[in-house]
């Protein structure tokens, strides 16, 4: 069993300033082996975590102790939004509800599943980019 699953990872998420959205995260897969470019081995798919997602403020994404930034208040309940299974392959899920931020790409998205039933865990850091939709 690993303690840090393995799945794919964007460069950057774009979030549209006051709009609802989805937000998908995974596959989280342990067990995965490709050799040469080719599946050799069936996925596990994790799907018992517990996923919390929150929002910061210029937070260094390199080293989050010395500057943790400030939490987005307004991004979820009290900053903070919780990823549930889809019950496909590996795959999370959760609605973004309209929130009002400053665009700019001076953002990280913090990804925590501290434990699971099964022992997995996780911790993401990725950057995020605000935009205002345009109608």
């Amino acid at each position: 069993m690993s303690s840090s699953p393995l799945f794919p990872i964007p460069t950057i998420f774009q979030l549209d300033n006051t709009n609802n959205q989805y937000f998908q995260w995974g596959p989280i897969v342990d067990g995965l082996s490709v050799v040469n470019g080719v599946l050799v081995s069936n996925p596990t798919y994790v799907a018992d975590m517990t996923i919390t997602v929150s929002l910061y403020m210029n937070r260094d994404i390199y080293n989050p102790t010395a500057t943790p930034g400030t939490l987005v208040s307004a991004f979820g309940t009290g900053g903070q939004l919780v990823m549930t299974y889809t019950g496909s392959s590996g795959i999370y899920q959760v609605t973004i509800p309209s929130f009002t931020a400053t665009p700019g790409g001076n953002y990280v998205m913090v990804l925590d599943a501290p434990s699971s039933p099964s022992g997995y865990q996780g911790h993401w850091e990725k950057s995020v980019n605000i935009t205002t939709r345009q109608s």
